[in-house]
């Protein structure tokens, strides 16, 4: 039921019974009865809680019976009378010094040579093979974490407390506040799972307060491995955080634990703030769906261009080339697309240059271009730097994710202004046309495609461009997911 309420905020909606069953698996403590939850197939809530439950009655049975038999064997023993012999109490003495050597270091119980049952198990402390871990030589010092509690303080005999850190191992970045006591900085852990706020007694004594006055408590702290700790009592302590001041109830306990702050606590001083919104990172067929017009048609850049040429290198008429009768409708298909995408258009007025068309073929489609090699010679260049791929890898030395955006027929999103598009008129067998866009084979048109794409991604960080080839980078997800969207 605990489970069940704690899950309510959270709006699982369908997703809670499944979320809960999986949190029982994980949590609970008798492997026995895990192992049996995990080989059921189709393991619902209902089952898991039944199954745990039976697993809780036979225990309980067991201890029960186990009890029965020791009291039995102890009346047994006291109802029968040895007789008295001289010397009785010198072996009386050396049976009890036996029986109390006859306890095994590593299980803690009598039995005899080679049938120790710890022999072969492992250790859950030190994970070392032929001793249980109740009896483990290597035991470390354990130290509270967090706590979770009963909204009810005094509703409950016990405090459950969440998790445990062992001195030796190295824990990741925690979330830290410093708080006000009596004056005194003291630093907190924020502990969501925790619903208790703890101090240590040490701490406590620190604190100076007028009077070292506490309340007495019956809850006790149960850690996860059974160890079960006493707070010497709870008090009310003014503290103060970002200039407000709040009256806290602190549990005072006897270990050198961490200051810890409850989930109620962290949210009623607004040290965690809770969020009813989850950030998703999209997907590909998201972006697709969502912005699909994006991906239709042909991408159009914001500047127009103008072709420098230089005046002194006389311009050429080329005739049409013929092509093959096989691939004559093919042709015209491609440009009647071209054109219908605003890439070519019909010229009928004489320009000073005319290129040669070129086909080439691709698979499963034919390619049209033009041959513009003494254009290639009048062109005034821009000499923009174009970035090699050894230049681009020196800043990718920390990323991890890479997305890959290609532009569609990148040069022609390029728009030419009316000059521009004259020089560029071809021949075909079904007439003349000019490009209106900016095409393949121009020897300015790679700078000039690039020189447009860096400037509209030039302020985003992450974002490399290669030609008509745009690379975001991260060193993680969400990292990489900022520039991408």
């Amino acid at each position: 039921m605990d489970l069940k309420n704690k899950a309510k905020p959270c709006e699982f909606e369908h997703l809670s019974d499944g979320l809960i069953r999986d949190r029982i698996v994980c949590g609970i403590q008798n492997e026995g009865c895990r192992a049996r939850l995990l080989r059921e197939a189709d393991l619902t809530l209902a089952k898991a809680i039944d199954t745990c439950r039976a697993q809780e009655m036979s225990s309980q049975q067991l201890k029960s019976l186990k009890s029965t038999e020791e009291h039995s064997v102890n009346a047994v023993k006291q109802v029968s009378k040895p007789r008295y012999r001289q010397n009785d109490s010198h072996k009386n003495q050396r049976s009890v010094h036996a029986d109390r050597q006859a306890l095994c270091k590593n299980c803690g119980r009598t039995h005899g040579k080679r049938n120790c049952p710890a022999f072969g198990k492992e250790c859950h402390s030190c994970n070392k093979k032929n001793h249980f871990a109740k009896y483990c030589m290597s035991k470390q010092k354990k130290k509270i974490d967090a706590i979770q509690y009963d909204y009810n303080y005094d509703s409950e005999d016990e405090l459950f407390i969440g998790t445990v850190s062992v001195d030796s191992i190295q824990q990741g970045e925690e979330w830290k506040e410093s708080m006000s006591l009596n004056k005194q900085s003291v630093v907190f852990k924020l502990d969501t799972g925790a619903q208790a706020n703890i101090i240590s007694e040490k701490l406590f004594r620190k604190l100076s307060l007028p009077d070292n006055r506490t309340e007495k408590t019956n809850i006790k702290l149960v850690t996860y491995d059974g160890h079960k700790i006493s707070p010497i009592g709870t008090r009310m302590l003014e503290c103060t955080f970002k200039d407000r001041k709040y009256n806290l109830k602190f549990f005072i306990v006897p270990t050198d634990s961490q200051p810890i702050l409850s989930a109620d606590t962290c949210s009623e001083i607004g040290a965690i703030v809770r969020v009813r919104a989850v950030d998703k990172p999209l997907t590909k067929e998201e972006v697709i769906s969502d912005y699909g017009e994006i991906f239709k048609g042909l991408g159009t850049l914001p500047k127009t261009h103008h072709i420098e040429v230089n005046p002194l290198i006389p311009s050429v008429v080329h005739p049409p080339r013929k092509i093959p009768a096989a691939l004559r409708d093919q042709v015209r298909t491609e440009l009647d697309r071209m054109e219908s995408l605003g890439v070519i258009a019909k010229q009928d007025e004489p320009t000073d240059w005319v290129h040669s068309m070129v086909v080439v073929r691709k698979p499963g489609k034919l390619r049209v271009c033009i041959d513009p090699k003494d254009l290639n010679r009048a062109i005034k260049r821009e000499h923009y730097h174009l970035e090699t791929i050894d230049e681009i890898v020196e800043r990718l030395p920390k990323a991890s994710v890479f997305s890959r955006f290609d532009a569609t027929h990148g040069f022609w999103q390029i728009q030419l202004d009316e000059d521009s598009s004259k020089l560029l008129t071809f021949n075909t067998p079904f007439g003349r046309y000019r490009y209106r866009r900016l095409p393949f084979g121009i020897s300015s048109a790679p700078e000039v495609f690039s020189k447009a794409v860096r400037e509209m991604f030039v302020d985003l960080p992450g974002v490399e461009c290669i030609v008509d080839d745009i690379l975001v980078r991260g060193e993680n997800d969400e990292q990489h997911e900022i520039p991408r969207s």
